[in-house]
């Protein structure tokens, strides 16, 4: 049995005392360096949770703090689902108001003629007047398939009007 070799064998395998303490100090760095990453997030989002509520003007943090404690209190007693139907309740009668609708029915109602009118080859160029008797029929059917007037919309009527604008807005009022 050589004992130099065994000695140069276990010297080779077993780390140095500089090279362990420099592996150490590289992974105690790395572990070092994840927790300050870590904590430096945790503080962010502290930091960001506080900023939501603390403004300069302290009247401003207390008012939106007691907003906010009567919303959640609110919250507690009325279903959301209660809100939203309020809330979209409120945004139909704006709407109504501000008349929206009529002008949205009126769109509508002038698309309507304007496919009618492309359905039975009728160049938008000829008044409604104009139209013959077979013409007026399939454009008053066909008006009638797209928009819920019945038979109010009849080839008298319809041949009473000259332009699309004063029919769609015929029409909107019959809807």
């Amino acid at each position: 049995f050589d004992y130099d070799l065994y000695d140069m064998a276990t010297e080779e395998s077993q780390p140095s005392l500089i090279g362990g303490v420099g592996r150490m100090w590289k992974d105690f760095r790395e572990v070092a360096w994840k927790a300050q990453v870590e904590i430096a997030e945790f503080c962010e989002d502290i930091e960001r949770a506080v900023s939501l509520f603390c403004w300069r003007d302290k009247g401003l943090t207390h008012t939106m703090a007691i907003v906010l404690i009567g919303a959640c209190i609110v919250l507690y007693f009325v279903p959301v689902s209660t809100l939203l139907y309020f809330y979209v309740l409120s945004r139909f009668i704006n709407g109504f108001r501000r008349g929206r609708w009529k002008r949205l029915l009126r769109n509508c109602a002038l698309r309507h003629i304007s496919e009618s009118r492309l359905e039975n080859h009728i160049p938008t160029t000829t008044a409604f007047s104009e139209l013959d008797s077979v013409q007026a029929q399939q454009m008053c059917s066909s008006l009638r398939r797209r928009i819920p007037v019945g038979q109010a919309l009849s080839v008298k009527v319809l041949q009473s009007y000259e332009e699309d604008e004063a029919l769609a807005d015929w029409l909107r009022e019959q809807v």
